[in-house]
């Protein structure tokens, strides 16, 4: 089997298009078919398995075969016979990159020794480092950049080979080479990055490693994509579980005053609350995650923006949201409607009286009132202010739906908790009472409106439909139950 648009190769190097990962580095390990296949015992799963099976090219020269087979001795011998370390064959390997591809690091450090360049590239613009990290071959890779072997470089295609250990998931390879310094955010000519082929392949191991490194997930590519786009597009669930991860801040839980006494029915008898922890996403849900996931974008026309809050949202499509997103990250989803959690079936029954939370599952979810005001209070900080953050409503509040992120944030790094949004929660309305309560979720049944809050201080409670068909500025946050899944 041979992709298109790569020639057959008798040595996989690593021809690489930013624009298809799959199929440019797929190519690599299905290569290699011209002259000679795979054996059985060789047909492995990863190319550090494949190399040595891989046949050399018509015209490799002893130095490159001693070099496949870590032959020390007779490539010494070779080589002081006057071998010319600089050959290359009909693909333009070096004999430096048959060392590499066998891991074979003494190999390497004795041509260097005899002049081998270091940064030759073959015909598809790969280097020895780049054929390193393809078979995940670390003392090679240590050798070459001991040496000072150039991290950055790009093959023709575009690839690094910071890249390429990502898109293989090769966790070790990865560490080794930010740890020798690349950029974990360098970009080629398409505005790809490292965290991006991770995302394409399902890589999670690898993405997390980028991201404790400081990848930027934010970045885009020349698309318009992120990372996360690219996660959901190729159905990279646990990828797109960790990168949205990212994005939420863990709750210790504790135990609280909700509500205050005073001359709002609506927010009073104070009580006492107990919660446990849960975490819950530093902004609103945003245009362009609502659309990828429910493919469409409920907000006026007047108001659209793909970083902005999205709005105009029933508080049924919220929940729909929440189990689509939780099934693309590989969750268990939380709500059911008459025994299904597969909003696509729910159409069939009107409202919203039969739906169901299950809080144990590990899906995405609104929150209950109560995490809703915990979280807007600073959470065990429990601020006094009188808005999210602050007693000055313009320091913390959003005043229009591009302004997600944008003010300051509360004690626990959550944005946008006063302003214009109005957040659903799950809760129906209903009066509260003075006995304390340890995670309430508000009554089973209702007859009665669904909460929302945001747009007024920690404590206000407004009343709205359950699902109007328009919901003004209404929006949504996620949460998850359970703080220790944060970096799971």
């Amino acid at each position: 089997m041979v992709l298109p648009f790569f020639r057959p190769r008798t040595f996989g190097t690593l021809p690489c298009r930013a624009l298809s990962a799959a199929a440019m580095l797929l190519t690599c390990l299905l290569c290699a078919t011209q002259h000679a296949t795979l054996s059985a015992d060789a047909a492995q799963t990863t190319a550090a398995v494949y190399a040595p099976a891989l046949p050399a090219a018509k015209n490799a020269t002893p130095l490159m075969l001693a070099a496949s087979r870590n032959d020390c001795k007779q490539l010494r011998t070779l080589i002081a016979a006057g071998a010319d370390s600089a050959a290359r064959d009909e693909n333009g390997t070096t004999a430096l990159m048959y060392a590499a591809r066998a891991n074979a690091a003494d190999c390497i450090r004795e041509l260097l020794s005899a002049g081998a360049e270091l940064e030759a590239q073959d015909f598809d613009g790969c280097t020895a480092l780049m054929v390193a990290s393809l078979y995940d071959a670390a003392l090679a890779a240590q050798a070459l950049i001991a040496a000072g072997a150039a991290l950055e470089t790009q093959s023709h295609f575009g690839t690094t080979a910071l890249m390429t250990a990502a898109y293989f998931d090769y966790t070790d390879m990865t560490q080794l080479l930010l740890r020798a310094g690349a950029n974990v955010d360098a970009a080629n000519s398409f505005s790809y990055t490292a965290l991006m082929s991770a995302a394409e392949t399902n890589s999670a191991a690898a993405a997390r490693v980028l991201l404790a490194h400081g990848a930027v997930p934010s970045h885009k590519n020349g698309d318009g994509k992120t990372a996360l786009s690219v996660a959901l597009e190729n159905g990279a669930a646990a990828v797109v579980q960790l990168l949205l991860q990212a994005d939420f801040v863990a709750v210790s839980g504790g135990r609280f005053l909700m509500g205050r006494d005073g001359d709002d029915m609506e927010t009073w008898p104070a009580h006492q609350v107990t919660l446990s922890d849960f975490c819950m996403a530093k902004t609103e849900v945003t245009q362009w995650l609502y659309r990828a996931v429910m493919e469409e974008n409920p907000t006026h026309e007047s108001c659209t923006g793909d970083d902005f809050a999205v709005v105009d949202v029933s508080w049924l499509s919220a929940v729909a949201f929440c189990n689509r997103l939780s099934v693309r990250a590989g969750l268990t989803p939380c709500y059911a409607k008459n025994g299904t959690t597969e909003p696509a079936l729910w159409e069939a029954y009107a409202g919203d009286e039969d739906v169901l939370c299950d809080f144990s599952a590990d899906g995405y979810r609104l929150p209950t009132e109560a995490e809703w005001e915990f979280a807007a209070r600073g959470g065990i900080h429990q601020s006094p202010c009188l808005y999210s953050g602050s007693d000055e409503y313009e320091s913390v509040a959003q005043q229009t739906v591009a302004d997600i992120g944008t003010r300051a944030p509360n004690a626990l790094g959550i944005f946008g908790m006063t302003g214009i949004v109005e957040e659903w929660c799950w809760d129906w309305l209903t009066e509260y009472s003075a006995d304390a309560a340890i995670d309430p979720t508000g009554p089973r049944y209702g007859g009665h409106p669904r909460t929302y809050r945001g747009n007024g201080t920690v404590y206000d409670r407004i009343r709205s439909s359950a699902i109007p068909d328009d919901a003004g500025l209404t929006g949504f946050r996620l949460v998850r139950s359970g703080k220790a899944r944060i970096g799971d």
